[in-house]
């Protein structure tokens, strides 16, 4: 690929679109009008200073790869003490009245006729790996902020979490709503006395067969379940 060059310290590419004329300063911007803002990208960039790329009105930056484990690595590693955040940040700035949705980051993962996994498949998959250092402080691998401004309003109904069943196709939503699970503990999670999980001895006076542990500012509670959707 001869559209391709190094200029001070930033690894750059022509727009298909464009002249192979000037620098890499001089090159016309993504959203530019005229252009058809198509990048080939037969090599990695690496940068050694700050990289900020300006996309316009009605453009988009879409890469497509096949066949890749990983086709996007962000690696952020942290030496410096007292370092906050760390992280690749998404946001959505609304100063309009939008359509029936908006989110800020969305991830897809759609299994063909032919698709399927042989343990598990998700969209999001997020892990978290203390150490004997973390004997302080808390950690959560899903953090949920609802930030609250002056004359905040929550609409007709505000939440941390909320589960949607998509689709059209009637069968289809009976079959998820017969066999879904509202949550799913897996590998790992046993019953453990007053831990997270504990499978209780039921008598006359407790109609319950397991509890769920659950904390509240400094206070633990426990939510009682049934197996058998047997509450006397």
């Amino acid at each position: 690929m001869g559209n391709q060059g190094i200029y001070n310290s930033r690894k750059w590419f022509w727009l298909s679109g464009q002249t192979a004329v000037g620098t890499a300063d001089t090159l016309e911007p993504l959203g530019v009008s005229g252009e058809d803002d198509t990048i080939a990208i037969h090599a990695i960039p690496t940068f050694s200073d700050n990289v900020n790329m300006n996309i316009g009105s009605g453009e988009a930056f879409t890469i497509t790869v096949t066949d890749v484990s990983a086709p996007f690595v962000f690696t952020n590693t942290v030496t410096t003490a007292t370092t906050t955040g760390g992280r690749a940040l998404f946001t959505l700035a609304v100063d309009c009245v939008m359509g029936g949705w908006a989110n800020a980051l969305k991830a897809n993962t759609t299994f063909g006729v032919a698709g399927r996994v042989t343990g598990l498949g998700s969209c999001i998959c997020a892990d978290l790996t203390l150490s004997a250092f973390t004997a302080s402080a808390n950690y959560t691998v899903f953090e949920a902020n609802v930030v609250a401004n002056v004359g905040v309003s929550t609409g007709q109904g505000t939440s941390f979490f909320r589960g949607n069943i998509a689709g059209t196709n009637g069968g289809g939503k009976t079959t998820l709503n017969t066999n879904m699970f509202a949550f799913d503990f897996g590998e790992g999670v046993v019953t453990t006395t007053d831990g997270m999980f504990e499978e209780v001895t039921v008598t006359a006076a407790e109609v319950f067969d397991a509890v769920l542990r659950i904390r509240v500012g400094a206070a633990s509670y426990f939510i009682g379940l049934c197996d058998d959707k047997s509450f006397t």
